[in-house]
Parts: C-alpha cells; structure tokens; sequence
C-alpha cells in the first residue's frame, strides 16, 4: 500500500441518524486494509474492580496527547456519568473494541482506537475488524468492494444472529435500533434469513460438538455435507461473513484426518484467503497455519481441465450421493459401527438440535433422519419409585437408565433383565437429571430391548458375523476354514454362517465357537439386532424392520 493511501481511503464525517462515522472517498477493493491502529487506551484484563478500572482509564487520559484527549472525548456514550472520571468509563464501555485472546485462551481485554471506533455498525457489514496480535494492532479489512461514498462498516456482535435477537442485545448494550439493509428486509424475507441463520447455528454445533468426540470420523461424508451446507447457507445470507474459512478449515481437518491430502490443502488454501481477506496476511490464522499449505496443483490425486461445478462435486464428494452414504452398507448390522450404535458421549441431547441426529420439518418439526442405536451392560439393578439400570456402554462409560414409562418399568421385570445383559435403546438421546449426572431418560417401551448375553461377547459376535456371513458379490467366506466361494453352503440352524462342506462346518460346530453364536442367534432378539434395516430410515421411531421380513 503506498503511504498515504490508508488516510486517502476515508474521510471523518456525519451520517445521518448515526452520528459520524467513515465513509470510502474511493473505491477500496477486497480485502485492502483499510485500518491498522494502536489502542490509546487499553481496559484492565479480568478487572471485577470498577473503582480500581475508573482510575485506570483516567491515568490513561491524563497522559494522551491534547488532539488524542480531545477525540477520546467527542466519542459517543450510552451511560450516564457525574464525573470526569465516570464519564470516561461511559465511554470506554460504549465503544471499546476487544482485544482478543491471550494464548491461554483467557481475554485480552479491550481497548479504544480513534479511527475504528468510529466506524458503526451494521448487520451486513462490509468490513471486518480484528486484533491482530501479531502486529499488536487492531485492523479493519475490507469484505467486499466498497463503492466510493459509501459508508464503511463492521459488525458489532460475536455472531450473526436472528433479526429479533439481533436487534435486542444492539439495544442492550449499544442502545440503538439497526436500521441496515438485513434488518430493514420485508418480513417474509427476514424470516426466510433467519431460518438461515437458525440451521448455520445447528450445524457449528453439530461440527463442533463430533469433533470433541471425534465420531466426525466414523461419518466423515455427513460431517462433509455439513460444511458444504453451511457454506452454503453463509451465501444465501446475502453478506460475507468469518465463519465461511471457518467452515472450510474444519473441512480441512476433517479431510487431512482421513489421509486426503488434495482435497484437505485445497480447503485449507480457501480457508486461508478468507482469512487474509478478512484479518490480513499477517493475522494470527495465516502465520499459524499458513505453513501447511503446500500447491494442490502439483498433487496428482487433484483432477485438471475440469468444469468448475465439476470441481465441486469432485471436492465434496457429491458423486458420492447422500450424507449417510458411502460404501455399500453390510448385510448384517456392524454393532462397532458408532454412526449407527455410537457411545453415550456420541448420543444427541435431549435439549437441542443435532443434525447428525435430527432434521427440521417446516421450519418447526422435528424428526429423527436415520436409525441409531445405544449399547451397553447392565452393571447394576435399582428399583425405588421407578426400575433404573446402571449400565456400561462401549466406551467403559457408566450411566443411568431411568424408566419413565407409564408403569415405571415394571413392565421390564422379567428372566432378561439381569447383571451383564445388554441393553438396546433405539434413538436414545442424552438426559440431564436434576440430581445426578447425565443419563437415559426411557419413556417408551417400544424402544428398548434387552439380550441375554454381554456387550463383548455381542460385539465379538458382530466380528464374526462381518467376516463370515456378509457376502460380496456372491461370494462367501468359509467360517471354519476361511477359504471363499460362491457355493458355500449356508448352515441351517441360524441361516448365517457359511461352510464349504459338512465336514468344515462339523468343525466350525466343535472347534471354532459356532456352536455358541448359533444358540445366541436362535434368539430373535439378537438375530433381529443384526438383520435389522439400520442403514435405510424408514421414518419409524424404534428398532428398524428386519431386512427381507416383517417388522420386529
């Protein structure tokens, strides 16, 4: 930038019903850096102290220069004040700007910058400010052209929120209405934004919460088409905003995770630009990750000469159809697959939206978008008002099962319910109980079941299961001797296991356990687990229909 052209970029001036603020005198292209400044006055970090942060502020005054002082002063307020040194704590709490995290993620405090607090606010702003501490500046960056004569302007609040709870924290802690172009849209259009902005929420949180327990992993294509939607939903908002190279850095992880190198530079170099657009080349984001970023275009699992909406599809991997698809599912239920039968960690809470878990209907409704399916042991039996279970779940977990049915799980008093039985809860959500930890709060007996045998043994049953009696193009794979083939008789007793002859399945029979897991599956409980249709929702809340018969 040549000298000069920052202060040639603005001017000082009065806008109407606002007060002053600045105003391009030329067109300032995509992020230019329209501000770069240093606080004149910083507030105190953690200060609960008012007197103590009062006197602060007005040390702070007392030694600013005459032009600096008389600037600070002609600053609007809110509050009102009494004294010199009341009136610049007003001040400072009307319009200080933060000034980011510390390392150890506690806050850096705020500051006052003569030029970036006078720039207002608005809902589609279209500059970005940030504490860039790496230069120890606060900077102002451009989102998008800004036409010479139009006003520059940042967005006051942590995150874009819906109109309504947009307009009340402006009022609370601003005390003005916004009057911008998103909050001035027709009311059918504000609401069309807002249901917008609704889904952008549910999906940072449903990001954010399987990457705290890492079942993004288990389900990358789904976490996949999150992102994209939520790139997507930015776009339809009408206005750029940071969470885009947000959303495009989770994608980057999540892709560089999986050992998909081509595509997790390519989100990363989109993140990136959004970043230096929005922050600037030396912002915290580019000097951290930045060193990461190889060139996509010298990685031959990149595809060239492609169209750009080809490109897309192949970057999100849309040929690979819908967010639970991806390879063919098993025939028989994979009970260590965790997007069907995830941990208690990995379970929906009761309180919220997860769209891992659930999908809104007409813009109110919701319902369950596929089967899951939580399992663990019962450890320990209770009865007091009601019947409760201390169960362990796959990940060594203990919790609660209280039941909440009509007859206060009497109903499940029966030979079954014992210690080291399992037990199933189809579409099981997270509970917090008003005296104890987190559990399951059971209110429906239709959804739950329990089978006469441990969660390990059921697990390694589910291991065998995999190997030897899913077929894969009409090919099978011998229990006892391993050999595969497409003429592989089935055995008659639980019509899963395959054996090349009698003579291999008198020894699958005696020797390699089948005579126990074919007792187990004579139970239509546990047979029912694993030829149950988990992997294609129906819209039935419960255990799904059995593949190839009647519901169970």
């Amino acid at each position: 930038m040549a000298p000069g052209f920052e202060a040639a970029m603005y001017v000082i001036q009065e806008i109407p019903g606002k007060g002053f603020g600045l105003v391009a005198t030329t067109k300032i292209p995509r992020g230019t850096r329209i501000l770069s400044e240093e606080p004149i006055i910083t507030i105190p970090e953690h200060a609960l102290d008012m007197e103590y942060v009062k006197s602060s502020i007005a040390k702070q005054v007392a030694r600013l220069s005459r032009a600096q002082r008389e600037a600070f002063l002609s600053m609007p307020s809110i509050h009102s004040y009494q004294t010199d040194e009341e009136h610049y704590l007003a001040i400072v709490r009307t319009i200080a700007l933060p000034m980011g995290e510390k390392e150890d993620g506690q806050d850096g405090g705020g500051g006052i910058f003569p030029l970036a607090c006078r720039i207002n606010h608005a809902c589609d702003n279209n500059a970005q400010k940030n504490w860039n501490s790496t230069i120890k500046r606060h900077t102002v960056h451009a989102l998008r052209d800004i036409e010479a004569g139009e006003e520059i302007t940042i967005f006051y609040l942590g995150q874009l929120t819906k109109s309504a709870e947009r307009q009340a924290a402006l009022r609370a802690k601003f005390g003005f209405v916004c009057a911008c172009r998103l909050c001035s849209l027709p009311r059918a259009e504000s609401d069309e934004i807002d249901k917008r902005l609704d889904e952008i929420q549910q999906l940072e949180e449903t990001i954010s919460r399987s990457a705290m327990t890492m079942s993004a992993l288990s389900a990358p294509l789904r976490q996949l088409r999150y992102m994209e939607r939520e790139i997507q939903l930015y776009g339809e908002t009408g206005r750029i905003d940071i969470g885009v190279p947000l959303a495009y850095f989770d994608a980057a992880q999540l892709a560089l995770a999986k050992s998909d190198l081509a595509r997790g530079q390519i989100f990363l170099k989109r993140a990136l630009e959004g970043w230096t657009d929005a922050f600037g080349e030396d912002c915290d984001q580019v000097v951290r990750y930045g060193f990461l970023l190889g060139d996509p275009t010298k990685m031959d699992d990149v595809p060239v000469n492609l169209s750009p909406d080809a490109f897309e599809k192949w970057l999100w991997k849309r040929e690979t159809g819908t967010p639970n698809s991806g390879p063919r599912p098993p025939q028989f239920a994979n009970l260590r697959d965790r997007s069907v039968f995830p941990s208690f960690s990995e379970l929906p809470n009761e309180d919220s939206l997860d769209l891992d878990f659930y999908e809104m209907v007409d813009g109110s409704t919701l319902r369950p978008r596929r089967h899951w399916c939580f399992l663990a042991e019962i450890v320990d039996i209770g009865a007091d008002v009601r019947l409760r279970f201390a169960v362990r779940d796959v990940d060594g977990e203990k919790i609660e099962v209280a039941f909440h049915t009509l007859k206060r799980g009497i109903e499940w008093i029966n030979d079954d319910v014992r210690v080291g039985h399992t037990v199933g809860i189809a579409h099981a959500e997270r509970h917090v109980f008003a005296f104890s930890p987190p559990g399951i709060r059971q209110e429906y007996p239709n959804t739950l079941r329990i089978f006469p045998v441990s969660l390990q043994r059921l697990l390694l049953l589910s291991d065998r299961i995999g190997e030897y009696a899913n077929t894969a193009d009409g090919t099978r794979r011998c229990h006892s001797c391993g050999k595969t083939g497409s003429s592989l008789m089935k055995c008659a007793r639980c019509l899963m296991f395959w054996y090349c002859n009698k003579d291999c399945q008198r020894v699958g029979w005696k020797y390699d356990g089948h005579k126990k897991d074919c007792k187990l599956l004579q139970d239509s409980k546990i047979k029912g687990l694993f030829m149950g249709n988990w992997y294609e929702y129906s819209g039935r809340v419960g255990f799904p229909s059995v593949v190839g018969g009647q519901g169970s």
